[in-house]
């Protein structure tokens, strides 16, 4: 999956996904989550052994939000809020994940 905010202006995340063997010649852009905002900072992050992958994303109004893939379509559109207002500047977030049992 690559994803991105939309280029113009908009309040979704644009995205696309192809699998194993394909070309990304053949992949179609999609309309992702409303972030309530347009998104300025995206993260990705897949969730060990699953199809799933954690949106992470921060918008235009300093919210940090998430949506969650399941392999094939986004869950949390709107965006989910994590906190609002992060204040200005540089703003640092991560997400990390745990093979461990």
């Amino acid at each position: 999956m690559v994803a991105w905010g939309d280029s113009t202006g908009g309040n979704n995340v644009r995205y696309f996904t192809w699998h194993k063997g394909t070309a990304l010649a053949d992949h179609a852009v999609q309309s992702g989550p409303d972030y309530q905002a347009a998104p300025s900072l995206v993260r990705l992050q897949p969730i060990a052994n699953t199809e799933k992958i954690v949106l992470l994303a921060v918008n235009a109004s300093l919210d940090l939000r998430y949506s969650l893939w399941t392999g094939n379509t986004f869950m949390g559109s709107p965006g989910i809020l994590l906190e609002s207002e992060l204040g200005t500047g540089h703003l640092p977030f991560d997400i990390a994940g745990s093979t461990a049992p």
